[in-house]
């Protein structure tokens, strides 16, 4: 076992798969080595790493990833760069064949037989909006499905617990539905309770969704959904920045929250407990300068108080429907929010809205 210098997985790589130097699938550019420290560095943290990101700015993805190799503790302190001990070891290779080339040639490989998309900043559908993460932004992003939704500013987070009640669901479902019929990206992590209703309202309704993977979008989570995100490929795509097959943990949900905020003009929370993850995600979206809004909801039920705490702070507005969203109700693409009614199962056929006036459901 040997230390791998930058150089060297070039070479490792094109062992394993002809590909480095040459165009993959739908890549615009060749495998350059640019792309290529940016994989390398985005694995070795496992997670996005803001000290990574700040030097990839300042010197480059290939510059970047050489000093990781080359410098001892004193010179990445001098630098200041701070490693977690897993990222603070020397890369190795194995004559060539270590776990990272490994992993990455197999991921490679499915770039080329076009199962997957492989972007950096600059491809065609990068999401320009993750630019406002600073050094927290992505190296590199992975995608199934309909790459459109990512270039469409209409995005909306709508998140929530996954031990929803059916007031919860019901509510996320309205909103979602609502949300689609005026042209709005849905964006979720596609978990059970609300973030499941809320992509099956936008199906239904003919909308589209940007799910992000909480591991790689080959390993998909939670596994119950995995018929929802086959549905969610044809309108809406699957987003990850881990291999495709690197399975799903708690750092990769958490940064995986990040993007949920970053990639939409607004988030809401539906329902969540005072633990709940999609709070999170509306504190990084505050962070970014985002709306956030939260729906109350019974005050004696648990599954809400997230949402009233998030609302007494001042970190989110109340909402109560698709049109409290400012950027949705002042959106000039869709002229007079002049739409066609929305039926559902529980709408007789007579009791929907005129199509000749504008239409607004309180939820």
């Amino acid at each position: 076992m040997e230390t791998m210098h930058a150089a060297q997985y070039l070479q490792a790589l094109a062992d394993h798969v002809e590909a480095v130097g040459e165009t993959i699938g739908n890549m615009t550019n060749s495998l350059s080595e640019d792309l290529l420290a940016r994989l390398v560095l985005t694995e070795l943290s496992g997670t996005t790493n803001p000290d990574i990101g700040r030097l990839v700015a300042q010197r480059g993805p290939m510059p970047t990833l050489e000093l990781l190799l080359a410098a001892n503790a004193e010179e990445l302190t001098a630098a200041g760069v701070l490693l977690p001990g897993v990222m603070a070891q020397r890369v190795t290779v194995d004559h060539g064949s270590g776990l990272l080339t490994g992993q990455l040639a197999i991921a490679l490989r499915g770039v080329g037989e076009g199962s997957y998309e492989l972007m950096a900043p600059g491809h065609e559908y990068w999401p320009d909006r993750l630019a406002d993460l600073g050094s927290n932004q992505p190296l590199v992003l992975w995608a199934q499905g309909n790459l459109e939704p990512l270039r469409d500013w209409r995005s909306t987070t709508v998140v929530g617990a996954r031990a929803a009640t059916g007031y919860g669901e019901h509510v996320a479902m309205e909103l979602a539905a609502d949300l689609a019929v005026r042209g709005q990206v849905i964006v979720n992590g596609g978990s059970y309770g609300i973030e499941g209703m809320a992509l099956r309202a936008s199906l239904a309704s003919e909308g589209s969704q940007i799910v992000v993977m909480g591991g790689g979008v080959a390993r998909r989570y939670p596994a119950g959904h995995d018929a929802l995100f086959q549905r969610v490929e044809e309108s809406g795509v699957l987003l990850s920045e881990s291999l495709p097959h690197m399975p799903p943990t708690k750092a990769r949900f958490q940064q995986a929250n990040r993007l949920k905020a970053a990639l939409s003009h607004s988030t809401i929370v539906v329902e969540a407990g005072v633990v709940s993850s999609a709070l999170d995600v509306a504190r990084q979206a505050n962070l970014l300068g985002r709306f956030v809004g939260a729906i109350p909801g019974p005050t004696t039920s648990a599954a809400s108080r997230g949402c009233h705490e998030l609302i007494q702070t001042g970190t989110a507005r109340l909402v109560t429907q698709a049109a409290d969203i400012p950027i949705v109700a002042s959106d000039p693409s869709v002229g007079p929010m002049r739409r066609e009614p929305v039926v559902r199962h529980h709408d007789a056929p007579h009791e929907a809205a005129p199509t000749t006036e504008p239409t607004s459901r309180a939820l």
